[in-house]
């Protein structure tokens, strides 16, 4: 089944613009097939996309995407997909060995030069979505992993809230994805600093976006042909892009179903889905 056909926005499947997306996921269950659905309609849809990834090398991306059917280099190389490194060169090192894989393509990578994080991190960021915009276009931006940013403390939740929200009004959309384990969200009486940042950061992004898309394992553990569920929430945004717009009838009518539910099993040839309720 096609998860374009459940992955919609008022029968879209681009989000609104200047909307923000959250992928919510945990260490058991990955987004990265969501992932590539955004690229892969982004690019579908004649719109560039700038994707930073702070947990995997551009090795790793061009070997997960060949799963997908999805070629990464090629598109890296075109001008469909700006590649914004955040993991090889955060602090400042990349092997002669890991120069010569890369040369070949292009890619923007962050280093973290000592003054100023947040403005190294931004810089590179908006050299991106610099290269991936075009005169009448803006490009969608995927933050891949942009809870590293703070569960490694490179960035104060605030920094890092204002940085995404500044990105937002320099593209199309924004995507963001972060892991909501318990081990960083578990109530305690004496919470860590890091639990408590990480908790601000992560309830500030769900709270202001347009939609939430979420990731789990089942409860009950494993299941034959079901690697775990997928939920689809409409968040404050959407209320908020609601009040500055008119409703059309066909949205009247979808604002009845504010949630639903999916088992989905990613297996060799993709991703099947169980549906448990209605089109978002």
């Amino acid at each position: 089944m096609n998860i374009s056909e459940y992955l919609k926005f008022n029968n879209s499947v681009l989000p609104p613009k200047g909307s923000l997306i959250s992928v919510t996921s945990t260490v058991s269950v990955s987004p990265i097939f969501i992932i590539y659905h955004f690229i892969r309609t982004s690019i579908q849809n004649n719109r560039a996309v700038v994707l930073v990834s702070f947990l995997n090398d551009f090795q790793e991306l061009v070997f997960l995407s060949k799963k997908w059917g999805f070629d990464f280099a090629s598109k890296t190389c075109s001008e469909k997909l700006v590649y914004v490194d955040g993991l090889t060169m955060l602090y400042g090192y990349l092997s002669e060995e890991q120069c010569k894989k890369y040369e070949l393509f292009s890619t923007i990578r962050i280093t973290l030069y000592g003054e100023s994080n947040l403005d190294d991190i931004f810089s590179a960021i908006r050299s991106g979505i610099d290269k991936g915009s075009s005169l009448n276009e803006m490009p969608s931006l995927i933050l891949w992993g942009a809870d590293f940013l703070v569960a490694s403390e490179i960035l104060t939740p605030s920094d890092i809230l204002s940085m995404i929200s500044i990105c937002k009004e320099m593209v199309h959309h924004c995507i963001v994805t972060f892991n909501v384990d318990f081990a960083f969200l578990s109530p305690k009486r004496r919470s860590s600093e890091l639990e408590v940042n990480y908790s601000i950061f992560v309830h500030s992004i769900i709270y202001q976006s347009h939609s939430i898309i979420s990731l789990r394992q089942l409860p009950s553990g494993r299941a034959k042909e079901v690697t775990g569920i997928i939920r689809l929430s409409r968040g404050s945004g959407y209320y908020a892009a609601q009040d500055n717009t008119e409703v059309s009838a066909s949205d009247t009518k979808e604002s009845g179903c504010t949630q639903f539910e999916m088992f989905y099993w990613v297996y060799d040839l993709g991703v099947r889905i169980f549906p448990k309720g209605t089109f978002f």
